[in-house]
């Protein structure tokens, strides 16, 4: 392994000595992070060479490969650290402990391209961390903007469910009260019905007899009363007879005392 940036455990960012199951889940992860189909045009080549570096890590690391990457691993650290020990790297001049300020200016006598390619590296970089940065803090706040909306849709949501749920439970509450309504007027029409039923069983006999009683009494009124037409008409005829035989014994009396007038005129 000739250098750190060929490590594939520094390229999936992970320990030596984790298990193959995490050695699987980061690579799966990383994979899905840095695929190129969602990579933007302009990053689609670094898309392309970090999934290659993901590629080649994983292959690396398979558990039938993983013994052998292990061992050359161990053998690059020993050779690295064979070597320094061996030839130590002599410390530059502006390397060497002196002030901050006197080893920067020390640093841009000697090296002035150098060190103002390194300062515009750094310019750079300071200046993509920063863009990275806002750019995220405008993501956060758009994420939470999205989430204050969405906990205020919720909230609304909740309501409007809690509200529902009230009404449906009043309408419920209406429908039992009516029914029990019902049940109780059809148990109070129930308890009328049994009751006139036995109290007409009581008084069934009674009303037979008060019935009979009722009929032999309205026909001995029709008897009594008849009787009493016929006496009465009876009677009427007498009378006519009575009057009719005074009317004639006077038309004769009458008749006579004509003829006695009469025979007296003459005589």
């Amino acid at each position: 392994m000739p250098s750190l940036s060929q490590n594939p455990y520094y390229i999936l960012g992970i320990s030596q000595h984790v298990s193959d199951a995490v050695i699987r889940s980061t690579c799966k992860k990383l994979s899905l992070k840095h695929h190129p189909d969602k990579a933007k045009p302009e990053d689609l080549v670094a898309a392309t060479e970090r999934m290659t570096q993901i590629n080649n890590a994983y292959h690396k690391l398979k558990p039938e490969n993983r013994k052998a990457t292990d061992e050359q691993i161990q053998q690059a650290a020993a050779a690295v650290t064979s070597a320094q020990k061996e030839t130590p790297q002599e410390t530059p001049e502006w390397a060497k402990p002196k002030s901050w300020q006197a080893a920067s200016e020390q640093y841009w006598r000697d090296e002035p391209e150098r060190a103002r390619q390194e300062q515009q590296e750094q310019q750079a970089g300071d200046q993509k961390r920063w863009d990275e940065y806002m750019k995220k803090h405008a993501h956060h706040e758009k994420q939470k903007n999205e989430d204050t909306e969405s906990d205020t849709e919720y909230h609304a949501q909740k309501v409007q469910k809690a509200q529902k749920e009230k009404r449906k439970k009043e309408q419920q509450e209406q429908q039992e009260r009516i029914r029990q309504q019902w049940e109780q007027r059809q148990r109070e029409r129930r308890e009328v019905r049994r009751q006139a039923d036995e109290q007409n069983k009581e008084n069934k006999p009674r009303e037979a007899e008060n019935y009979w009683r009722n009929a032999e009494e309205n026909a001995w009124k029709r008897n009594e009363e008849s009787s009493q037409r016929q006496e009465q008409d009876f009677r009427w005829q007498q009378q006519e007879r009575v009057a009719a035989a005074i009317c004639r014994l006077l038309k004769r009396v009458m008749a006579i005392g004509n003829s006695l007038k009469q025979r007296s005129a003459r005589g």
